[in-house]
């Protein structure tokens, strides 16, 4: 149990005459929210930091990509180590919306090679990027 002393603040000027004594623990209080608040704001500066640097990586991953993906399609590669290869790295960049575009672009052409395995890539995708809480109705079409 900790004992809470009174700490009589000098009179300052402005200072209402009703204000009332401040204990240790308010003003450790204050300082305490000063600091979270502090901390707070650092975390913000640093987390957006981070989801620059992602949006970032996404847009070159993006770049990267898209040459190999119309490179697939343009010659009609049947090579599905290839074409597993490059949805298996797509899947990393999914949360970007050009990365998926590409991502479901191959997927559909490679639904006509080898449909069992375009299904086990678009599970993968959603094991990885579907909300936990979505559910689909049996007999519904995801």
């Amino acid at each position: 149990m900790t004992t809470r002393r009174r700490v009589k603040l000098p009179l300052i000027k402005g200072r209402h005459p009703a204000a009332r004594d401040l204990t240790t623990d308010d003003v450790a209080g204050v300082l305490l929210k000063q600091e979270v608040a502090a901390s707070y704001d650092d975390l913000f500066r640093s987390v957006s930091g981070i989801a620059k640097e992602m949006q970032a990586l996404n847009r070159q991953a993006v770049q990267a990509y898209t040459p190999i993906v119309e490179d697939i399609l343009r010659t009609r590669s049947r090579d599905v180590n290839h074409i597993e290869h490059t949805l298996d790295h797509l899947l990393d960049f999914c949360s970007h919306a050009s990365a998926l575009a590409l991502f479901k672009k191959l997927c559909r052409y490679y639904w006509e090679i080898d449909p069992a395995a375009t299904a086990r890539q678009v599970h993968a995708y959603r094991d990885m990027w579907d909300a936990e809480d979505e559910t689909v109705e049996p007999g519904a079409t995801p």
